[in-house]
């Protein structure tokens, strides 16, 4: 019964893992992979899609006739899927470990590790975890020192003639502005109207 138990729980374990390096824009992880191959074009990896339905099984026969749908195999990749003419591609079978391995080395060359969490695994950005990692050292240390004695003197609030005045200023600043606003306008409509109607 142990036995059983442990060896469901790492099952489990394993599938959570894989399902992490999938995002959204990806072909699923049950669907096949290939390496594709455009003409002089450099290699990269791709689901086929024939007429909107996933090719399952990699031993599908492909007519050169039939134009297939290739979505990137990338969790960095956010283009549209694209189609070709089956005659214009080259594919190549990949096996699912292999497709694993590679996804875990694209994750690491973008700076990604995975890390358990509650709600299973995630990709967590290296520079991100250095960073908790110093916030909760720095937290802990501040824990750990006793608080200091601060001894706090009273500020004498300005007195309520003090407010008053000062509000009194801004009024009459407020004023004067809008005075020599008046005064720069009507100067300004004398000198144009005077010029035309002289």
């Amino acid at each position: 019964m142990m036995l059983t138990t442990a060896v469901i729980s790492l099952l489990l374990a394993a599938t959570t893992q894989t399902e992490a390096l999938f995002t959204d824009g990806m072909p699923p992880p049950d669907v096949p992979t290939f390496e594709v191959a455009i003409g002089d074009d450099p290699p990269f990896f791709a689901a086929v899609r024939i007429g909107s339905a996933w090719v399952t099984d990699h031993r599908t026969e492909i007519r050169d006739t039939q134009s297939i749908e290739l979505v990137m195999d990338s969790p960095f990749y956010t283009a549209a899927p694209f189609s070709v003419p089956m005659r214009r591609a080259t594919l190549k079978y990949e096996a699912p470990a292999m497709r694993r391995a590679r996804l875990e080395e694209l994750w690491r060359e973008n700076g990604f590790t995975f890390v358990e969490t509650a709600a299973g695994w995630r990709p967590v950005r290296e520079a991100d975890i250095a960073l908790a990692k110093r916030a909760h050292a720095m937290a802990e240390a501040a824990h750990a020192k006793p608080a200091a004695d601060v001894s706090v003197e009273p500020v004498d609030a300005p007195s309520t003639d003090a407010v008053g005045m000062q509000r009194q200023t801004v009024m009459l600043l407020r004023g004067v502005i809008v005075l020599l606003g008046v005064v720069v306008a009507a100067v300004t409509l004398k000198m144009i109207y005077g010029r035309t109607g002289g």
